[in-house]
């Protein structure tokens, strides 16, 4: 039976880097940057906000109508309420640094039933918070819908599952999830899904859109790089 989950893309970024508990702590980090991604690709496919054209990629808020998503409306609240405004890379970088965003998630995921939450003790001084799958089905949907954008031979057309493999291939999760040997032939297909040339046209602005919050997230991964 094939279970159809109508997941918000940090929430399908968050199962995905869920993957592989083996994987480093650097890896995990740069998925906050997806997660981060996907919350202004949400906010601006519900048209919360737009992005303004220049070197800045200036922020601005639409309107402040709730989207039905708890994390999303926090987000949006973020932005409205600061006192400058500030552009995409600005907003990656904050809310990566803070590291409210992956709990925040998650939390939403426990909520769901998809995710439970404990927790653990570390050499019986710190506590921390770990999440576990309460419903393995959720990851596996996932994981088939990367799967097949990566290596089926015809283009997928769904806007939604360019967007979430854009996000996650500009923060190095697909590396994470499969093996550099099975990915590196698959590139020039990786690199033409995501920019979208056989979708509807009027899918294609979401999908541009993304593309400049991926150039953002590669930015700022080469800068903590050099």
């Amino acid at each position: 039976m094939t279970l159809d989950y109508c997941f918000y893309l940090h929430e399908e970024l968050y199962l995905l880097a869920l993957r592989d508990p083996r994987v480093t702590r650097a890896a995990r980090r740069h998925a906050v940057y997806a997660l981060a991604g996907a919350v202004i690709a949400e906010l601006l496919v519900a048209r919360r906000i737009t992005i303004e054209d220049g070197r800045a990629r200036l922020i601005n808020v639409l309107n402040l109508d709730p989207t039905g998503d708890s994390v999303l409306d926090t987000y949006l609240r973020r932005i409205a309420a600061a006192r400058r405004r500030a552009g995409i890379g600005a907003w990656l970088k904050r809310w990566t640094k803070e590291r409210r965003l992956p709990h925040a998630i998650a939390q939403q995921l426990c909520k769901r039933g998809v995710l439970v939450h404990a927790r653990q003790r570390v050499m019986g001084l710190v506590s921390r918070d770990i999440y576990g799958q309460a419903e393995p089905e959720a990851q596996q949907y996932v994981l088939d819908k990367v799967y097949h954008a990566i290596f089926a031979e015809e283009t997928p057309q769904d806007p939604r599952t360019i967007m979430l493999l854009s996000l996650a291939d500009a923060a190095g999760m697909l590396k994470a999830v499969f093996r550099t040997a099975t990915l590196k032939p698959r590139r020039p297909h990786i690199r033409r899904v995501i920019r979208g040339d056989v979708v509807a046209a009027a899918a294609r602005q979401a999908i541009r859109t993304t593309l400049i919050i991926q150039a953002a997230i590669a930015s700022l991964l080469a800068a903590r790089v050099a």
